[in-house]
């Protein structure tokens, strides 16, 4: 069996393409064949699962969904999940802050000048000089030639930036700092790299590996180094987790209520067709009893006739009120029809979204998987004692300042164990 994605550009580190470009091709999925082992016995192959092209913005989908096309010029993009987009540009000439207010836009965004306290930039990929304080969600990468302070960022491509300060940074890509690190949070998926500089009072986690010049000092609050281990995906599948459990709860809700809205439903159909039973019993007497007067008149017979008259006003009576039961019955059932479709809608509409949040959740973790944490700290400069230093499944703090080292997580031959080893760089 066997699925694959080509995926088609114009080459460099940012790849622009033009309208109607071809951005990917899917070669059609194909079964695999059952084999036979070296003793003679078949080996059966599981069904193969396909893999679609999922478009975004600025993309087409082909007819037949093997090829995806540009629909704008620009810069393309393929997330985590697998959505190809194409990202148009955005360019402020001076600070995002009063002037521009928040930006949300579907494509790139470049700022000349720098993002100001308090706002907030939705986009693709995102150019700054600098950023203070504010919050930045790119589907793309994050490149800032200054630095980033009291800022939160997400990114799931690459973070660059000349120096972090006070902020809380996750990248699904790897974080490129030039200087230094102090009083931040940053979780990589991929590198960690700050070769000239030096990381104080932060946490650090790099599934890829992490590389310094120094941590720590004197002075600071101990850092603390993971790496191997991806922190983004563990909070990005908690936050899969409880969405899909708030979106079943609401699906439970919905089926509730329409499985209440049905049974009302019902009811109304029952009394309805107890209603016209009743209304084809009053007609049959409104009939004889006018058959009756007829019959009275044409004999000439007027005894019993006011008698017949006064029973059948009673009957007309009843049968207006019946008429108006029934009404209102049928009222209420085109309410309960309108209710029923419009949950039906909500019901397909919810599963849907569960459908495609499980699909994002695995497109994830089989992207995780695959890309196998490097639990490796490079330190060119020291360590400060008292550093936290943490693989997938060992730990180690140094008693004493280290320099020019490397501290890696190996399996121990002799023993069902792991344990970070601090080896001298060579």
């Amino acid at each position: 069996m066997k699925t694959a994605i080509l995926i088609s550009g114009k080459g460099g580190e940012r790849p622009r393409v033009q309208c109607d470009d071809l951005l990917a091709t899917k070669l059609p999925m194909e079964n695999g064949k059952p084999g036979i082992d070296v003793n003679g016995n078949p080996i059966f192959v599981p069904d193969a699962n396909d893999i679609a092209l999922k478009c975004g913005e600025g993309t087409l989908l082909s007819e037949n969904g093997l090829e995806a096309h540009a629909k704008i010029d620009g810069q393309p993009n393929l997330t985590l999940a697998g959505d190809l987009s194409v990202f148009a540009e955005l360019i402020i000439h001076g600070d995002v802050d009063f002037n521009t207010g928040n930006i949300d836009f579907d494509g790139n965004v470049v700022v000349k000048g720098a993002i100001i306290d308090g706002f907030t930039i939705k986009c693709g990929n995102l150019n700054a000089k600098e950023i203070f304080g504010a919050k930045i969600f790119a589907i793309g990468d994050v490149h800032v030639s200054g630095g980033i302070i009291r800022t939160q960022i997400k990114a799931e491509g690459n973070v660059n930036a000349k120096f972090i300060m006070n902020s809380n940074i996750k990248s699904f890509g790897s974080v490129l700092v030039e200087k230094e690190v102090i009083d931040s949070k940053i979780r990589s998926s991929g590198n960690f790299i700050a070769t000239r500089g030096k990381i104080i009072s932060s946490f650090i986690s790099a599934k890829m590996g992490f590389e310094s010049m120094e941590i720590g000092s004197d002075a600071s609050n101990p850092c603390r180094i993971n790496v191997g281990m991806d922190e983004n995906i563990k909070k990005r599948i908690q936050e899969f987790n409880y969405t899909i459990t708030d979106k079943k709860q609401i699906l439970e809700n919905l089926q509730k209520n329409y499985e209440k809205e049905s049974k009302q439903q019902e009811t109304i159909h029952l009394k309805i067709s107890q209603l016209a039973q009743i209304q084809d019993h009053l007609i049959l007497e409104q009939r004889s009893l006018n058959d009756q007067i007829e019959e009275s008149k044409q004999r000439g017979v007027s005894d019993g006739i006011d008698r017949i008259q006064a029973k059948l006003l009673v009957l007309n009576a009843e049968a207006c009120a019946l008429d108006d039961q029934v009404n209102n019955c049928f009222k209420k059932q085109e309410m309960l029809d309108e209710k029923i479709t419009e949950g039906l809608k909500n019901i397909k509409n919810i599963i849907k979204e569960i459908e495609t949040i499980s699909d994002e959740k695995q497109a994830l973790m089989k992207w995780s998987k695959e890309e196998k944490g490097i639990p490796v700290i490079k330190v060119k400069g020291s360590i400060s004692h008292g550093t936290k230093m943490f693989g997938m499944y060992s730990s180690i703090i140094p008693k004493e300042t280290i320099r020019n080292i490397f501290v890696k997580e190996i399996q121990q031959t002799y023993a069902d164990r792991w344990e970070m080893m601090i080896l001298e760089s060579k």
